[in-house]
């Protein structure tokens, strides 16, 4: 067993990952898990795009237009930017390129829609 301290850091540094992402009639929704714990959620409607996460030390909440927004896929990691401010990135998280594609066609989708 690990000790008590042992057990809060990992918690504290752990890093979130992308677990599932689902498309339900006009809303895509991206679980985020820490430690195979829900700590978050990304919801992408053709309007908007709200995000939380707590997860350690990283804690994230925000929305934002879906006009203002994109994802890229850096190095294994799902990141959302704003077209507004490119250089800082809104939230971060460890995301495999299977699910990278299947949000981005998701979201594709929901942008056609007017």
């Amino acid at each position: 067993m690990l000790p008590i301290f042992v057990s809060i850091a990992i918690s504290l540094f752990s890093n979130p990952y992308v677990k599932t992402v689902k498309k339900e009639n006009l809303t895509v929704t991206i679980e985020i898990f820490c430690k195979d714990k829900n700590c978050g959620k990304i919801f992408i409607t053709k309007d908007n795009v709200t995000f939380y996460l707590s997860c350690g030390l990283k804690l994230a909440k925000g929305a934002i237009s879906i006009k203002e927004f994109y994802f890229t896929y850096e190095e294994d990691k799902l990141v959302l930017r704003s077209t507004k401010n490119i250089n800082k990135e809104q939230l971060t998280v460890k995301c495999s390129e299977e699910h990278y594609d299947l949000m981005r066609s998701f979201v594709e989708e929901l942008r056609k829609i007017e």
